[in-house]
């Protein structure tokens, strides 16, 4: 299992995510990445807002990143905190939030990363924790 990295502060959170899980740097790796599979709506030059988790996929995969998305027996609109929990050897990028997700976080051994906690906090007390889950993808350097 790859190390998690910590993130540089001050970024919108699927490239702090990225960053969390590659260690890649943003400016020249995760930006551009992101940038290449956003269909021509930024430059190359600025920092994405507002990513889709299908540009997120895209970009790790490109970076040589597998990404698994989950397609589980059980529902993916469980809480955060379950989540944390249910998958504690693997690392999950999840996009959690209301009908719309709406924050992107990384899983691993229990602990939630993030902008908001980018060393990690435990998933129960975590401020996402009593969120649902509304993308999932197991995430491993291939």
């Amino acid at each position: 299992m790859s190390p998690l990295h910590a993130p540089t502060l001050g970024m919108f959170c699927v490239p702090t995510a990225m960053e969390i899980i590659t260690g890649a740097d943003p400016d020249s790796v995760i930006f551009p990445a992101l940038n290449r599979g956003c269909l021509g709506r930024w430059t190359l030059l600025e920092a994405p807002a507002g990513e889709h988790m299908s540009n997120a996929r895209r970009a790790l995969e490109e970076m040589g990143w597998r990404v698994r998305e989950y397609r589980g027996k059980r529902p993916l609109n469980s809480l955060v905190s379950t989540w944390a929990k249910r998958f504690p050897d693997h690392t999950i990028l999840i996009a959690a939030g209301g009908k719309a997700a709406h924050h992107c976080l990384v899983l691993r051994g229990g602990r939630v990363y993030d902008t908001l906690e980018p060393h990690g906090a435990p998933g129960d007390v975590h401020s996402f924790h009593n969120t649902k889950v509304r993308w999932a993808a197991i995430i491993d350097k291939e």
